[in-house]
């Protein structure tokens, strides 16, 4: 059985053929730092790894609001579906 961080690694990595990559990626790649962060023996790596997930969801929000909200719609669905 794959562990939660393993999996959003994958879900990063299959979703290199989305249209929506760049924001999909982003957010994949903030859920399994998340993940990562609870493997941090050291409150310092927990922290700056929680702080790097916040800054991909901040950038994930960033690249979403810049487009047109039908494509904000379809990445919605996407996200919802499992990429």
């Amino acid at each position: 059985m794959r562990s939660a961080a393993s999996q959003a690694k994958r879900g990063a990595q299959q979703c290199l053929h989305n249209f929506d990559r760049p924001v999909a990626e982003l957010r994949a790649l903030a859920a399994w730092y998340r993940e990562y962060a609870g493997l941090a023996g050291n409150p310092l790596i927990w922290l700056g790894r929680l702080s790097t997930a916040e800054e991909l969801e901040r950038q994930a929000s960033a690249a979403e609001s810049a487009k047109p909200s039908s494509e904000i719609e379809a990445t919605v669905a996407q996200e919802r579906n499992g990429f």
